[in-house]
């Protein structure tokens, strides 16, 4: 006999993952081009401060499925997958949600770990002129992405 509470934690996270593949507010301006393409970080920003680009050989890719994953994985300095849900919260406004890491060492500047962190607060976007910009931290910060 199975014991019920066993099988909780597996229904309330199918549960959960019918329900957050679901939006309310449909497709955010830009939604189009932030899907199906692959991204690679750039650089950190201060908005309206500064900008640190992301050191020669800490290669980090993003992309974002229709199905409402996203994942990537960090080359070079670092030798890292991770994987998650989003939504569109608003028009522009953009959740990440269980993300998940390999958790391999990475070589001194990475910033591999700072970058997965990031990703777990972003709260909107915007896309321009082929970049992806990711707004954290009350949208002080953002991450800077660039077509892949």
């Amino acid at each position: 006999m199975v014991n019920i509470t066993q099988k909780v934690p597996t229904i309330l996270l199918l549960s959960c993952l019918s329900s957050c593949s679901t939006n309310d507010f449909g497709t955010s301006a830009g939604s189009n081009q932030l899907t199906g393409t692959n991204w690679q970080l750039k650089a950190f920003e201060i908005v309206g401060d500064s900008t640190t680009p992301v050191q020669s050989g800490d290669t980090i890719y993003l992309y974002f499925e229709t199905s409402n994953e996203v994942g990537g994985e960090a080359l070079g300095l670092c030798q890292n997958y991770y994987s998650g849900f989003y939504l569109f919260t608003a028009p522009n406004g953009l959740s990440v949600d269980s993300l998940g890491t390999t958790e391999q060492g990475c070589l001194p500047g990475s910033r591999y770990f700072e970058f997965f962190h990031a990703l777990d607060s972003v709260s909107s976007f915007d896309i321009s002129e082929g970049m992806l910009y990711l707004y954290y931290a009350e949208r002080a910060r953002r991450l800077v992405l660039s077509v892949r």
